[in-house]
């Protein structure tokens, strides 16, 4: 049975199955290359978020009291 392909399952059996050479070591780094992205955009998000929720705020706020 194949996992779909674009699940974090498929791409995690396609990095370990190409570890036998290079090309599977490239694959390899990019994924926790990708994966460490991820992690600091969540957390970006996380240390933003008042911020956002203020700002979105401020513009529903403009629009309700629009004349």
């Amino acid at each position: 049975m194949r996992p779909a392909a674009g699940g974090a399952l498929a791409l995690y059996l396609r990095a370990a199955n190409a570890l036998n050479g290079q090309r599977g070591q490239g694959l390899v780094e990019y994924a926790l290359i990708i994966a460490v992205v991820a992690i600091m955009l969540v957390g970006a998000l996380i240390g933003l978020r008042l911020g956002l929720i203020e700002a979105y705020n401020n513009i529903q706020n403009g629009l309700v009291n629009h004349p």
